[in-house]
């Protein structure tokens, strides 16, 4: 079971449920912009200077900005902790070997907190007006993917049904054998 749900929506404006996603009440029309995370390569550049996609969600102010404050830790956090890993690498002139690694864990540690306890949303810019959009309510992105014709990526919905038919199927076979033969 993945622990975040992922839609994937091309348009240039993202419409969201009337609730808040971070605290799932209503959010009485109130929406909070959000940057995009940084995406590809060259991501943190245009993310540290401002100038990365900002769409607005539905949320309470509060809860709004405390989860603009997480996804902001959490990316200066990568971002220091790389920096200072390749910093400390060459003023000890560590091999470029052992600076490679100690950058993929020091990069992995918050990546693996984030995977294990997502946040209620984030969001990438793929370019071209293409996002992803990330939640941690399944239901909540599922609304959302309704909302804007999106693709909701690890969706079981399908399997659900396969797994009604099947059932539905074994009744009526169940109910068209009858009872047992005696013998």
């Amino acid at each position: 079971m993945p622990l975040s749900t992922e839609v994937l929506v091309e348009k240039e404006t993202i419409e969201f449920p009337e609730q808040c996603v971070v605290c799932g009440r209503h959010a009485g029309g109130d929406h909070v912009p959000m940057r995009a995370n940084p995406h590809g390569i060259n991501g943190m550049v245009p993310w540290l200077f401002g100038r990365a996609k900002v769409l607005e969600f539905s949320a309470h102010r509060d809860c709004g900005s405390r989860l603009r404050r997480v996804v902001l830790a959490r990316n200066l956090l990568i971002l220091f902790m790389v920096t200072g890993i390749i910093v400390v690498g060459f003023v000890y002139e560590w091999n470029t070997w052992l600076i490679l690694a100690a950058v993929i864990v020091g990069a992995l540690v918050p990546t693996i907190w984030q995977t294990l306890r997502p946040v209620p949303f984030e969001f990438v810019h793929m370019g071209n007006n293409t996002y992803k959009l990330m939640f941690r309510n399944r239901d909540y992105a599922r609304e959302v993917a309704d909302l804007n014709d999106g693709i909701l990526e690890d969706d079981d919905r399908e399997e659900e049904e396969d797994d009604v038919d099947r059932l539905r199927r074994e009744m009526r076979e169940s109910v068209n054998e009858g009872p047992p033969e005696r013998s």
